[in-house]
């Protein structure tokens, strides 16, 4: 099954993230395989990326930082003093709270470069057929959705 972009997807993945869902979770909501979603993002990641996916990944980077500031912001409001202790400006190399988060299999997906590779190994790979049909089985393997 072939999936498009579009501003409307985009728009109902924005959406969803801002009310703070997860953007894989989002797009799966709005009717996209999360293994689709990577790809996109992965393409529109780089900075000479074309749009739709250039502006689609700015959109959901955006949508992320804003559900993560209300949160942010809700927190100082309604405890403040977890804010005082955990809050912003605890770490020395980018502020953020004081633990941060171990990684898991969970959120391995979420990695930056992991949104790279996806983008160099698709595009190879639609430039070979072969190539291109032993990633779809492998994924399709993985997510049946795919």
């Amino acid at each position: 099954m072939r999936f498009r972009l579009t501003k409307d997807f985009e728009k109902q993945v924005t959406d969803y993230v801002r009310a703070g869902g997860f953007d894989w979770v989002a797009a799966e909501a709005a009717g996209v395989p999360w293994s689709v979603y990577m790809r996109w993002l992965g393409r529109g990641r780089r900075r000479d990326a074309r749009n739709p996916y250039r502006s689609f990944y700015l959109s959901v980077m955006q949508a992320k930082a804003q559900a993560r500031l209300k949160a942010e912001i809700v927190c100082r409001e309604e405890r403040p003093l977890e804010w005082l202790r955990y809050g912003p400006g605890r770490e020395d190399n980018r502020p953020g709270w004081t633990s941060a988060a171990k990684p898991t299999s969970e959120n391995t997906l979420d990695h930056a470069l992991v949104y790279d590779l996806a983008a160099i190994v698709q595009d190879m790979a639609e430039q070979v057929p072969a190539m291109q049909k032993r990633i779809d089985d492998f994924l399709h393997a993985f997510d049946p959705d795919w």
